[in-house]
């Protein structure tokens, strides 16, 4: 849904559903059986921006989202909830200072209800809790002819794990 109001202001809001059979059978293990598991979730998303000028736009945005990267933590039930919810929202412009530059700036912060991680001496993913992510980021892109760009991103983050003594919730 894309709701146009006077003076350059717009809302744009949207719902996906993402719909998961997650299978993984170990060829490792002679005696392994497939398993699965199925879940779907929905995920809604809204932005309100305002057109400044031609060349400024500002904007303020949200979401639900989920976080899943390892279809073995899910399926050996070690997660309360295989697809944990993740809470963001940013707030930026988008600002064309040229008709052949485009840059974007934007605050941002994101919020897990829980994250799986890579344990690499035991050779698992395990999961390990809540964390919050915070940072800025700064885009941009140059149009070099009407097929070539030229894109640099920076990106500076804080990433911590919720509840860990401090010290020791780096991510």
């Amino acid at each position: 849904i894309n709701l146009g109001f006077g003076s350059g202001w717009s809302l744009n809001a949207a719902v996906r559903y993402d719909w998961f059979r997650f299978g993984y059978k170990d060829r490792l293990i002679s005696a392994s059986e497939f398993d699965y598991q199925k879940r779907g979730v929905v995920s809604p998303k809204v932005t309100l921006s305002k057109d400044v000028t031609q060349n400024l736009k500002l904007y303020a945005s949200g979401g639900i989202g989920f976080h899943s990267n390892d279809t073995r933590v899910i399926l050996d039930r070690q997660a309360d909830d295989i697809l944990p919810r993740v809470f963001g929202a940013d707030l930026g412009f988008n600002f064309k200072p040229i008709p052949k530059l485009l840059l974007k700036v934007a605050l941002w912060t994101l919020y897990s209800e829980q994250e799986f991680v890579y344990v690499g001496d035991a050779g698992i993913v395990e999961p390990s809790g809540e964390t919050r992510r915070k940072g800025a980021e700064l885009s941009a892109r140059y149009q070099l002819s009407n097929w070539l760009f030229a894109d640099i991103d920076l990106n500076y983050t804080i990433a911590r794990a919720v509840g860990a003594p401090k010290g020791e919730d780096f991510v």
